[in-house]
């Protein structure tokens, strides 16, 4: 499954995008990527959440720094506090943004750590979520000034979390995280062409580089090589279909890349610990249980 990319639609009279969603079905699962940052709080709500190459279940107050660029998506599979709607609060802004926040107000300087460092996504400690939480519910239905100065607040908060948990720690990295044309090429071109038989000179034709200054670029801006970037490529999008369609796990396979159902079985197991068909039938059953509860309403 190719995540879709998403248009991010920013006001006129704004920098940054804000959205309060109330879903009353649930939360869908919708694939997708934009070239923003996202930082998203999800209330009342228990499922999976998929970023990257990266599933796991998430609950109540859940709070997720996205990086720019990296696929994801959420799944509810129920409500917490039944009838009161899913909750959940998005903030998305450019690098570009971010550039110019830092630059023209020395205050926020002490932010740069926490988007220098290497990650897909991360998720915040108890103490921060605590502290965040009524900061991002105070900018409902308040003017975009002061929602712009809560956001300050927010990123300060976040910046001050010393006990992050990195989530998705494999090869796969986002797109736009590179400034550098030749391994965005190289990336851009495996992410297009994953499904089918890739070789690695092809790849370094596209990047204009010989195979062996192609491998070692890619594996500076990786941390890993271009078979093994492949294959966790490949096993994330097979577990993104095998959570969201009821499609044969042969078919799976074949559909990311594989024309081999025991290697794909293999390198599967190699990445996740389990077979494809126990990962899919643990994805049927949610074994959530609340690290702790609470209530939005008390923040309002």
């Amino acid at each position: 499954m190719r995540p879709t990319l998403e248009a991010v639609a920013i006001e006129p009279s704004t920098s940054w995008s804000f959205t309060h969603r109330e879903l009353k079905e649930g939360i869908p699962f919708e694939w997708h990527y934009h070239p923003e940052y996202e930082l998203t709080l999800t209330l009342n709500s228990e499922g999976y959440r998929y970023i990257g190459d990266d599933v796991s279940e998430y609950g109540d107050a859940d709070l997720v720094l996205l990086r720019a660029g990296t696929p994801h998506s959420w799944r509810s599979v129920s409500e917490i506090r039944k009838g009161a709607g899913h909750q959940v609060v998005v903030v998305k802004f450019s690098q570009l943004w971010l550039d110019q926040m830092v630059t023209t107000i020395p205050e926020m300087a002490e932010i740069k750590d926490l988007f220098n460092q290497p990650f897909q996504a991360l998720q915040f400690s108890g103490l921060i979520r605590k502290r965040v939480i009524p900061l991002l519910l105070g900018m409902l239905d308040r003017p975009s000034s002061q929602r712009f100065i809560k956001l300050l607040e927010v990123l300060l908060e976040l910046a001050s979390d010393r006990s992050t948990t990195v989530i998705g720690t494999s090869a796969i990295a986002s797109i736009s995280k590179s400034g550098e044309t030749k391994i965005l090429k190289a990336l851009g071109y495996l992410h297009e062409n994953f499904h089918r038989s890739i070789k690695i000179s092809e790849v370094a034709d596209v990047a204009c580089l010989s195979v062996s200054g192609f491998q070692r670029m890619f594996k500076r801006h990786t941390n890993t090589c271009p078979v093994d970037y492949l294959m966790s490529l490949r096993v994330a999008k097979a577990c993104a279909l095998l959570v969201g369609t009821d499609q044969p796990v042969s078919f799976i396979a074949y559909s990311v890349g594989y024309s081999n159902i025991s290697l794909f079985n293999r390198q599967f197991f190699k990445l996740k610990c389990e077979t494809p068909k126990s990962f899919r039938n643990r994805h049927a059953m949610p074994r959530w249980q609340p690290e702790i509860n609470l209530n939005p309403q008390r923040y309002q």
